[in-house]
Formats: structure tokens, C-alpha cells, sequence
């Protein structure tokens, strides 16, 4: 028996609404990379010292170093070019955590109030300034530790509105799946990037958002349609407006936060949200001159940004580095990489800190990638094989891309690729899973779906606790220990047991919000059919 339910407000009242499951993510997830913003000392993330110098610059309009401006060695003892900024920018030793052997709390690292202004090296000179203006006005006022956490702080809220944003978009839709695969994006090492001043963080969350844009554009959610009745969204529908709109936000800061592999990134997301995309949708939507032309302004926007500044800024003519090349050629690098580096992309994923010396547990990494899959394996039986194949696909097009830098790079600057350079193309294998309506349907047939994502979502909290306890107490104690997040030689500004009770109510959060109902209404007023009988054994959709 076929009900038609005519209007989407009677829905919306059992549920929660998309807004408030957008806003409680958004805190959440925020809470969560705040903890880490909090719990570390400048420089405790990969190139930090590199990109609070970039910040400053640009906030000061300083977006090239000057032609006549001499190179300095920054704190690793490498060649860089030199923007003018006060001294007390970066502690005394910026690099003693992690340059010396064995690795030393951060005690080492010297307070700076001198705010004399010097010559500073940053390797991330000639960076894009878009994500530098977006985070560095606070250095601008205060270039001390103060302004340092402050502008850690933007960066957090920055890259959780975004993924918060992506969560509202999945609730409109009505996609649960999709919430629990946005838990399991955040990894601690994405949460750990956010709450930092690099612009890695937003690179991917920005991805994480576009690839849901773009997937509840062109695929929607339509478990419990009637294929006849499969009705495209239009342009005047609430998810599509939000959904353009955040697509357009989410293509220019692809295209423009990490210049250097924005296009590819960028292309490789549309490519394969195109691939799993319904014709029927697409025509629709193609058909919409509003949604095009704003869709085509904010990619045209951000390409051209994006082209304009490698043209002026010269950012892919990169100086061999003094002492990191290794005499291997390509067939040599590719031959070595097994062992060398593809065990550290995989566990850099989830999460491997600092500047590559401080993990977890191998166990907990093992356990986060069975959360994985646990959702993927099931979402790829059960979807069709244009699901499968985009899966693939990403994988394929992830690990190219770093083995291309690996043979390029490694004979002047040794092994250079991170996984998390790639990981704004990596999340769609857990999105583009998500939308395996099969999988759905199955769950929630059995009353199992809501338990399912819940569960999912809230098995990452240890986690994401233990991750950060064993960084903290890296940073306070010392790398040979890992659970003594109060103790040690060094504390945060803000002390340990704000840092650790913030995050703990952050990734709390995070689970409460995976465990909200969200309405099953995908359309507009009167467009969607459901089976009356299935639809009493779904309580939990």
C-alpha cells in the first residue's frame, strides 16, 4: 500500500530540524578542534611555525617576501625566505620538540617577549593568502602566544561551520548515513589540523563539504521511492538552496586555500560526484539558470584566483633543499615506497602528530578504520556498481597523486608526500558509501538504522580522547610516556584540564549529534511516496 505524505512540516515535527542539527554539529565539532587548539604549544602541528609567519605577513600586507629580501634559516635549520615581523611571533627554539633526539617536551622552547621587528623565515612564503586572511588578524594585534591561539581558535570554528553546514545539508536530505560518515572524516588528526594555523585543516573540510553539496545535488537521498515517482530537486527546494550555495563556498576555498593541488582536488571531487550522480537530477538542475550561473561564478571565481596566483606568486618553482635529497630514481622510489612510506600514509590519516614523531596506538588506528568499515564494506554490497567504482576511483587517484610527489620531490627534498595533502579527495570514499540507498533501505528495514550510525559515532569518542591525551602528554612529559595528560614540565596557556574537559565535550557532542531523528522528507510539499508498511517498521529513520 502506497501513502503519499503531504507535507514536509508533519515530518519536520518528529524531527529535529536541519538548522539546529547543523548548528549543534557545528559546536561540536568546533569544541572538539578547540581542544586541540588549546592543548598544544606553537608549533606542535605539522609547519606551524611556517604558516603563523605566513599568516602575520599577509594580515600586514606582506603577500609576496620582497624581491631584495634575504634568505635566513628557520628553526629546522633550512633556507627560507624572510617576511619582516616582531620577534616574539615564535618562541626561542620553535623546533626543539621535535629536532632533537630524542624528541623533548615543550618545555624547551623559549618565551619571546621582544617584539622587535627582524627578518623571519617561512617556507610557506609564497602560499596562497586566502586562508592567512581568514585566521591571521589576531597576529596582526597580538603577535605573541596570545594572538597564536586566538587565531588557532578562527581556524576551528572556520573548518566545524563547514563541516557543520555538511551535516545540515545531510539532515535535509534525510541521509543518516551520511552524519556517521562525517564522524569518521573527522579524524583526530582533521581535528587536529583545524584547530591549528595551517591551512591543511580547511582544505579538507572544505572538500568534506563540497563532496556532500554536490552529492545531495546531483544524487539526493531516495530510500522508500517508488522509482516512478523520483521527482529531481529544483532550484526553489530548501536543500537545493542550501546545498548550492554551500557547494559554491566549499569550490572556491578548494580552489584557493592550497593552490598548488586546489585544481586537482577540485576536479577530482566533481569527477566523481558527477560519476554517482542521477541523470534525471542532473538535467534538472542543468536546466536551472540561477543555480548554474552561481555554481559557474563561484568555480570561475575561484579557478581564476586560483591560476592568477601561480602565475604572480611563482609558488611551484621550489629550491632544492640543502641535505634532504636521496640519490633514488623513479624506479628506485616506487620500489621503496612499500615499506617506507605507505604504512605512515595510512596511519597518518587517522593519526600520526607533531612533525611525524608522535603516534597512537596502532591498535586504536586498526579500530578506527574497522569503524570505516563497517560502513563502506556493507554501503559498496549493497550499492550499485557506479558506487563502487567512485570508491575505487578516489583511492586510485589519492595514491597517485602521492607517489607522484614522492618521485618528484624525493631528489631534492627527500620523502615529501602526507596523506593528509590528499585526504579533501579522500573523505568521498566514506561519503560517496553513504549514499548507497541499498545499504539504507536494509538498516533501516530492521529498525537498525538510527542504533547503527549512533553507534558508529559514538565509538569515536574514546578515541578521539586517547589521541589527544597521548599528544598532550608528549608535549608535557615527554614522547617515551603516554597517559599523563595533568603532569610534566610544560603546560597550555589555558591549562591541560581545560584543554581535555572542552574536547571531551566536543566529541560528546559529536555522538549526540549522530543520534538526532532527522526528518525523511526529501523534497518539497506532496513529492514523496512511502510504503505505509515499511514505514512503521522504520522507527529509528
Amino acid at each position: 500500500m502506497q501513502v503519499l505524505v503531504p507535507d514536509r512540516r508533519e515530518i519536520r515535527g518528529r524531527a529535529m530540524p536541519s538548522w539546529l542539527v547543523g548548528l549543534l554539529a557545528t559546536a561540536a565539532f568546533a569544541l572538539l578542534a578547540i581542544g586541540w587548539a588549546i592543548a598544544l604549544p606553537i608549533n606542535g602541528t605539522y609547519d606551524e611555525n611556517q604558516h603563523i609567519v605566513r599568516a602575520y605577513a599577509v594580515v600586514t600586507g606582506q603577500w609576496l617576501p620582497r624581491a631584495d629580501a634575504a634568505q635566513a634559516l628557520d628553526a629546522a635549520g633550512l633556507p627560507a625566505q624572510t617576511f619582516e615581523a616582531p620577534a616574539s611571533l615564535l618562541p626561542g627554539n620553535a623546533a626543539c620538540t621535535w629536532k632533537s633526539r630524542p624528541p623533548q617536551p615543550a618545555s624547551c622552547q623559549e618565551p619571546v617577549t621582544d617584539r622587535t621587528i627582524r627578518p623571519t623565515p617561512s617556507q610557506a612564503a609564497r602560499y596562497s593568502p586566502v586562508y592567512y586572511l581568514l585566521v591571521g588578524v589576531p597576529l596582526r594585534f597580538s603577535p605573541d602566544q596570545t594572538g597564536v591561539l586566538v587565531a588557532r581558535l578562527l581556524s576551528a570554528v572556520l573548518s566545524a561551520a563547514l563541516l557543520g553546514t555538511a551535516a545540515a545539508i545531510a539532515a535535509q536530505i534525510g541521509n543518516r548515513l551520511l552524519i556517521a560518515a562525517l564522524v569518521l572524516a573527522g579524524t583526530p588528526t582533521v581535528m587536529n589540523l583545524a584547530g591549528a594555523i595551517n591551512p591543511n585543516g580547511l582544505e579538507i573540510t572544505a572538500g568534506t563539504l563540497l563532496f556532500v553539496a554536490l552529492l545531495a545535488l546531483g544524487r539526493g537521498h531516495e530510500v522508500g521511492r517508488a522509482p516512478a515517482t523520483v521527482l529531481p530537486a529544483t532550484a526553489g527546494a530548501p536543500a537545493t538552496v542550501l546545498s548550492a550555495t554551500a557547494a559554491g563556498i566549499a569550490a572556491v576555498l578548494v580552489l584557493t586555500v592550497r593552490q598548488q593541488s586546489g585544481l586537482v582536488l577540485f576536479a577530482g571531487i566533481v569527477g566523481m560526484c558527477l560519476l554517482v550522480a542521477r541523470r534525471s537530477r542532473l538535467v534538472a538542475l542543468a536546466g536551472d539558470p540561477r543555480l548554474s550561473l552561481g555554481l559557474g561564478f563561484a568555480v570561475l571565481s575561484g579557478a581564476g584566483f586560483a591560476g592568477w596566483w601561480l602565475a604572480v606568486s611563482n609558488v611551484t618553482d621550489v629550491d632544492p633543499m640543502p641535505g634532504r635529497g636521496l640519490p633514488y630514481g623513479p624506479l628506485e622510489v616506487l620500489t621503496r615506497l612499500p615499506g617506507t612510506r605507505l604504512g605512515f600514509y595510512v596511519e597518518q590519516v587517522v593519526g600520526v602528530f607533531s612533525y611525524g614523531e608522535t603516534g597512537v596506538s596502532k591498535a586504536m588506528i586498526l579500530a578506527w578504520y574497522a569503524l570505516v568499515a563497517l560502513l563502506v564494506v556493507p554501503a559498496l554490497r549493497f550499492g550499485e556498481a557506479r558506487l563502487r567504482l567512485a570508491v575505487g576511483g578516489i583511492l586510485a587517484a589519492c595514491l597517485i597523486m602521492l607517489v607522484e610527489r614522492e618521485v618528484h620531490f624525493v631528489p631534492t627534498h627527500g620523502w615529501y608526500s602526507h596523506s593528509r595533502y590528499v585526504m579533501a579527495l579522500g573523505v568521498g570514499v566514506l561519503l560517496i558509501a553513504a549514499c548507497s540507498e541499498g545499504l539504507d533501505q536494509w538498516l533501516r528495514s530492521r529498525g537498525w538504522l538510527g542504533p547503527f550510525v549512533w553507534l558508529l559515532a559514538a565509538a569515536t569518542v574514546p578515541f578521539d580522547l586517547y589521541a589527544l591525551v597521548r599528544v598532550m602528554t608528549r608535549f608535557q612529559v615527554g614522547i617515551a610516556f603516554s597517559f599523563d595528560p595533568l603532569g610534566g614540565s610544560w603546560h597550555p596557556a589555558w591549562g591541560s584540564l581545560t584543554a581535555l574537559l572542552v574536547a571531551l565535550l566536543g566529541a560528546t557532542g559529536v555522538a549526540l549529534m549522530a543520534a538526532v531523528p532527522l526528518p525523511r522528507a526529501t523534497e518539497g510539499p506532496g513529492e514523496r511516496l512511502v510504503s505505509a508498511e515499511r514505514r512503521a517498521r522504520w522507527p529509528f529513520s
